[in-house]
């Protein structure tokens, strides 16, 4: 079950679709909070977005290959395809385990997860990360989002 709702940001529309989400899992991220960010940024690096996805993900997703967000170039939506940023609902009652064995990018995320609020206990043999809804909602909102506008601004000037 989903949610829609156009939004006019003054330079064009965006399209905002909101997913029900499963027991324990929250979206951290209001439209408003995203068109803020949008407000917020030059017009020029989010001109081809047409759409934003408040998302839930599947069972095996969560298990497989978890993530914040992404953008995706062609989402299909009601038999149209469109340049779309999905940020992923989160499960904030499950920590997250990451082993210590961690490679040089993997130690700085993992000291910007710690930034963005993110509790991170460590173990003997691994880190524990317990999410929030607000160390999530500054890791979907602050990096992600902006990650993904750098990505869609790129692909549109290439």
């Amino acid at each position: 079950s989903y949610q829609k709702l156009e939004i006019d940001l003054g330079d064009k529309k965006i399209l905002f679709v909101v997913e029900g989400t499963k027991k324990d899992f929250i979206h951290a991220c209001s439209i408003e909070d995203v068109v803020y960010i949008l407000k917020s940024i030059d017009f020029k690096y989010w001109k081809t977005l047409e759409m934003i996805v408040l998302r839930q993900p599947k069972k095996k997703e969560v298990f497989i290959s978890p993530v914040w967000g992404r953008l995706i170039y062609s989402y299909s939506f009601e038999n149209q395809y469109k340049k779309t940023i999905v940020l992923e609902s989160v499960n904030c009652f499950k920590k997250l385990k990451w082993s210590k064995k961690l490679h040089s990018q993997e130690q700085k995320e993992l000291e910007r997860l710690r930034k963005d609020g993110h509790f991170i206990l460590e173990q003997k043999n691994y880190y524990e990360i317990q999410i929030n809804i607000d160390s999530a909602r500054n890791t979907q909102l602050y990096r992600t989002l902006l990650h993904e506008i750098g990505h869609l601004y790129h692909f549109a000037i290439i």
